[in-house]
């Protein structure tokens, strides 16, 4: 699409000039030329495709955006945002190592009497015993011992 537009009063300085296109929507890919009159300051014959310009008059191009500029500051932190949902659990860990000992605790209460064991085996026979005191006399004839016969014929 080519247009001729003459536009004065556009300031110049070292062979550079600015201009904005409006109307219709250009790509940013797009070229624009034009002629410039330097004792004038007009911009004539602009378009996408290059013109021939007349004596006098100096060919110039430009793009509708021109290359990107510096990056800017970074910006404020911005608010935290919310929670995510719960991960899924993840693998059982390895056991650690055991801990120190604890301290000892206090002595329980006694428990309850227990049942009655089995009787035992017959212990060995104890060392005889010291010789008991005299008993007092028996009486004669009544005992069994001694002897005693039949009398008489």
């Amino acid at each position: 699409m080519n247009l001729k537009l003459i536009a004065s009063g556009l300031a110049v300085s070292g062979g550079v000039a600015a201009a904005t296109m409006f109307g219709g929507n250009q790509a940013s890919a797009v070229t624009y030329y034009g002629c410039i009159v330097p004792v004038t300051g007009g911009l004539l014959l602009v378009g996408t495709t290059p013109p021939i310009c007349t004596l006098g008059s100096i060919p110039i191009q430009w793009n509708e955006e021109g290359p990107p500029g510096p990056t800017g500051p970074t910006g404020p932190a911005g608010p935290t945002g919310q929670a995510g949902p719960s991960g899924a659990p993840g693998a059982k860990g390895d056991t650690g190592p055991a801990g120190p000992t604890g301290q000892a605790g206090p002595t329980g209460p006694a428990g309850p009497t227990g049942a009655p064991g089995a009787k035992g085996d017959t212990g060995p026979a104890g060392p005889t015993g010291p010789e008991g005191p005299q008993g007092p006399p028996g009486e004669f004839g009544l005992g069994s011992s001694g002897s005693s016969g039949s009398s008489g014929s």
